[in-house]
């Protein structure tokens, strides 16, 4: 019987540790390559192999779902406020990134042809045609924006009184 050989877990060179530093930092997520790279003392070809290594690419991906994770709340508080606003988007780009919300769509079978049209929810699938997507959003944001109204209107009943007792 042959010995199982032991994982290690993947550890970035020196000059790759520098690049993740500036990669998962918020500041410079919209610079240019050539940016990252004077940021992190490293050239461009550094990056463009780092990503080619697949060791890496996990582990960049892991270490952005970490920090994600340890945001969850507030990035959930911040889609709240941006969905009674009207915008749900950056929500649902934001769960694709931590694999809690995958479309389905997105991914095409091995002829290029799409997949039948389906959300995953933390590994549960539910399949939907784009009319019940569009039925479901549309609801949810309407709950929001009818939330939002009883609010400003509690809010403006307070102020009333608080006015009328002055």
């Amino acid at each position: 019987m042959a010995k199982k050989q032991k994982e290690t877990k993947y550890k970035p060179t020196v000059a790759q540790q520098r690049l993740l530093e500036v990669l998962l930092n918020p500041e410079h997520r919209l610079k240019y390559v050539t940016e990252i790279c004077a940021i992190a003392s490293c050239g461009r070809k550094v990056y463009y192999n780092a990503f080619k290594n697949q060791d890496f690419v996990d582990h960049y991906m892991s270490e952005s779902k970490r920090m994600i994770s340890k945001a969850y709340a507030g990035i959930i508080n911040a889609s709240i406020r941006q969905a009674l606003r009207g915008d749900a988007t950056h929500a649902k780009m934001l769960l694709n990134m931590t694999g809690d919300y995958v479309d389905k769509m997105a991914f095409p079978d091995k002829h290029g042809n799409p997949q039948p049209v389906g959300t995953t929810i933390n590994n549960n699938t539910v399949l939907l045609n784009p009319l019940e997507r569009a039925t479901r959003i549309a609801f949810i944001l309407q709950k929001a924006i009818e939330y939002k109204k009883k609010v400003e209107e509690s809010e403006k009943k307070q102020g009333d009184k608080e006015k009328q007792g002055s």
